[in-house]
């Protein structure tokens, strides 16, 4: 008898074993394609771009520390479906820990500059503050439009508040990027922006 291929949109036939039928739907979440070997009384998963794949055995004790590896390399595989649609969702992300970083960077200049008013004497003294009142909060108010709603709400809280959620942003997006593939160009990329943006969130009141 010949293979049979099941793609991640088909299907996939019951393994005897529990933990492999796990491993199963890991591989369908990520994309992966089940090759069903019935000479040899094996399965082969194979990633979506054909480069990354190893075999299962339908009979025999399959020891649970293997296949724990083997999810690993399915999870982290650099021609995953799913992280294609992660490294997605880490991009938008690092767009929201940027924009509550800048955010709270005006935060804290509109606070210094309303403090100025009070030692403020000359009335262009009041008006170059005023001024720069005026830009800042549009400044503000234009990055509250390119934020989630639930961010943008944030923004109207006091800094230590605004600070808190850019580290909680900062959290989300290294768990989202932990267990993806180094060798992707774009999770390099991703890493490297976070890192960058860590730096200019040390600065911020904690």
């Amino acid at each position: 008898m010949g293979k049979r291929n099941y793609t991640s949109e088909q299907s996939w036939p019951k393994h005897p074993k529990k933990t492999v039928n796990e491993l199963f739907d890991v591989a369908k979440l990520h994309g992966w394609t089940l090759i069903e070997e019935t000479n040899h009384n094996a399965f082969r998963l194979t990633c979506p771009a054909g480069c990354c794949s190893f075999r299962v055995f339908s009979t025999g004790r399959a020891q649970e520390n293997v296949l724990k590896s083997k999810r690993k390399d399915i999870v982290r595989c650099p021609h995953s479906k799913f992280a294609d649609s992660t490294v997605r969702e880490v991009t938008q992300s690092l767009d929201n820990l940027e924009q509550l970083i800048n955010a709270t960077n005006i935060q804290m200049k509109l606070t210094e500059t309303e403090k100025a008013f009070d030692s403020a004497q000359l009335d262009t003294e009041l008006d170059e503050l005023l001024s720069k009142v005026e830009d800042l909060e549009e400044s503000l108010t234009s990055i509250l439009k390119k934020l989630p709603t639930n961010r943008a709400r944030i923004c109207t809280a006091n800094i230590s508040e605004m600070s808190q959620a850019a580290n909680d942003e900062s959290r989300n997006v290294r768990s989202l990027l932990k267990p993806l593939s180094r060798d992707r160009q774009d999770v390099k990329q991703c890493w490297e922006r976070l890192r960058k943006l860590n730096s200019q969130l040390r600065s911020l009141p904690s």
